[in-house]
Parts: structure tokens; C-alpha cells; sequence
């Protein structure tokens, strides 16, 4: 199987290794595995009414106009204070499947610094408000003397819809029996700066 063949079977092959040897891009500290879902937002509708409101009917009683506009604010205060806001760039990238824990460490790291520094908001974990989801699927194969990683990268909205996708390869000299062996950190890191600028160049181009 050649690196195009493979292509078509990344995702798959993702899925069905499940989600061991993942870590969060804000996870590097304590090396904690977490899984990942989408944060749903906060909906109106399944709020309650805040304590001591009252629920006014006004229809045929156009003295009772005043009393819903009250309660109709109380409700909307009280949504509005459930539901943080997002910053305007903040991101959560979500563990990555795939790659083994000693690899995805430098790219997480790297992935952290990276986005700091191009004004882009981490979040710490899935519940944390972020504008969107970011999640990895990798795998490295070996072929010519050569261990080539290809990198799969979904952007998602807050309810687990994909916005963009985010692709690529890098390879590095030299394989072992399991391919992960040959990956550098110096590899890693610098998918986790494609990664960023990919990302940034589409935020860009979609504001435009």
C-alpha cells in the first residue's frame, strides 16, 4: 500500500484503533488521558425560569404588556448568564487518536505555544466555551527508508458540526518495526505549525 492509497482508509483505521494514547493540547502537564465529545450549547428552552419569576399571560389584556417585558428580560438575564462566551479565537482541541503518548507530547506542547502565540485561546477541556473543535486523527507509514506521518485534522463548531478539514504529511529518514519508532520530536513539531497556520489561514479567508 502506497502513502495515496492510504489516504482513503486514515479516518477508518482512526476509528477503529479507538482512543488510547491520546492527550488534550492542554493536557501536557500531568499527562492525562481525556476522551472528547463537542460542547453543546446552552439551549433557552431547557433553562428554568429563575427563582421568583412569574410567568404572565397577557393575551386579551393589554394592561399586562408591562409585567411580560419584565419577566421576558428576568429569563433572558438568566440564559445569558448560563451560557460564557466564547473568546473570539479560542479553540479546543480534542485528544488525539493515533499516535502514541511519547509522539503526541512535543506536538501538543509545540500545538500550545503555537497558538499563543498567534493570539489563539487553548481551552482547557471540552467544557470549556471555545469558538471551535479541533480533533487529529494520525498514523506513520513506512516505505523506501522513509517513515512518512499523515495527519488528519477536523474543524468542528461547538455542536459537532464540520466547518473545514485540515490535511497533510511529514516524513522523516529512516523506519522501525513499529513506524512510530522513527518519528522525531522535531517532526511533530512542525505538523503542530502547519497545524496552526492551516487553521489560521482558513479562519482568515473565511472572514473575508
Amino acid at each position: 500500500m502506497n502513502k495515496y492509497q492510504f489516504w482513503s482508509v486514515l479516518l477508518f483505521g482512526a476509528v477503529l484503533t479507538g482512543c488510547n494514547n491520546t492527550q488534550s493540547a492542554l493536557d501536557i502537564g500531568n499527562n492525562n488521558v481525556v476522551t472528547s465529545a463537542p460542547t453543546t450549547p446552552v439551549s433557552a428552552s431547557t433553562l428554568p425560569a429563575p427563582a421568583g419569576s412569574t410567568s404572565v399571560t397577557t393575551a386579551g389584556n393589554a394592561n399586562n404588556t408591562g409585567g411580560t417585558a419584565t419577566a421576558t428580560a428576568t429569563q433572558n438575564a438568566a440564559v445569558t448568564a448560563a451560557r460564557p462566551a466564547a473568546t473570539a479565537q479560542s479553540l479546543y482541541i480534542a485528544p488525539i487518536i493515533g499516535a502514541p503518548l511519547n509522539v503526541v507530547t512535543p506536538l501538543t506542547q509545540r500545538l500550545n505555544q503555537t497558538a499563543q502565540a498567534r493570539g489563539i485561546t487553548l481551552t482547557g477541556n471540552e467544557n470549556s466555551p471555545s469558538s471551535h473543535v479541533m480533533k487529529g486523527y494520525f498514523s506513520a507509514l513506512a516505505d523506501n527508508g522513509q517513515t512518512t506521518v499523515l495527519y488528519v485534522w477536523d474543524v468542528l463548531d461547538p455542536a459537532g458540526n464540520r466547518l473545514h478539514r485540515i490535511q497533510g504529511e511529514q516524513k522523516v529518514q529512516g523506519t522501525t518495526a513499529d513506524s512510530w519508532g522513527a518519528v522525531t520530536p522535531n517532526a511533530m513539531e512542525a505538523i503542530a505549525d502547519q497545524t496552526i497556520q492551516q487553521y489560521q489561514n482558513w479562519k482568515n479567508s473565511s472572514r473575508s
